[in-house]
């Protein structure tokens, strides 16, 4: 019993200690010709602590893409699609905004080869937790577009960020789905099982 327990313990602290994940930012479909679909994929909730009092009104991908010089963007097709979100666990929905492929300038916390998901403005609190839930959206296509985005999947720092391009909140990190860490959790109770 005691093995049991303390090898039990061993591994509630390895995943204690596992670096926290990042969640996957996938492009599919045809952002510049349109041939297919071009569609933005958030494949897992991913959590913000917010450390400004503010209004969020862009989803900010860290170094996405290579600056062209321009600032390009692809629009929402249909208009009307909302993102799902918690802010400290009450669930709520805001309209997004246009996807725009990177910027050639200085604003703010914005740098030149971020993109960002433009949002309709939803208010937050220092120290609120604020949750993106997972989900597609779809776009129409653009000839600026960057080419190199399409079929690409983004896992570098995600943040969110105010109008005037300051960070006000944490790098956000994605939460697995529940099913993902019950098989895990299962797979190592079997391995402690078979060591017995």
């Amino acid at each position: 019993m005691l093995k049991t327990t303390t090898g039990l313990c061993s591994v509630a602290l390895l995943l204690a200690a596992a670096p926290q994940s990042r969640a996957a930012i996938v492009l599919s479909g045809d952002f510049v010709n349109g041939t297919t679909t071009p569609t933005l994929t958030i494949t897992e909730d991913i959590v913000f602590n917010i450390t400004s009092t503010s209004s969020v009104e862009s989803v900010i991908f860290d170094e996405w893409t290579t600056s062209d010089g321009g600032q390009d963007v692809a629009y929402r097709d249909p208009l009307g699609q909302s993102l799902a979100y918690l802010i400290n666990n009450s669930p709520a929905m805001v309209l997004i905004g246009n996807l725009y492929d990177n910027l050639a300038a200085n604003y703010g916390d914005f740098t030149p080869n971020d993109g960002y998901l433009a949002l309709n403005g939803l208010s937050v609190t220092a120290g609120d937790t604020l949750v993106i839930k997972a989900g597609s959206f779809v776009f129409s296509s653009s000839l600026g577009f960057n080419s190199l985005l399409d079929g690409t999947t983004f896992t570098g720092v995600v943040f969110l960020a105010d109008g005037n391009g300051d960070r006000i909140s944490g790098n956000g990190v994605a939460v697995p789905e529940p099913s993902s860490v019950l098989l895990c959790g299962l797979g190592t109770l079997a391995l402690l099982r078979r060591r017995r």
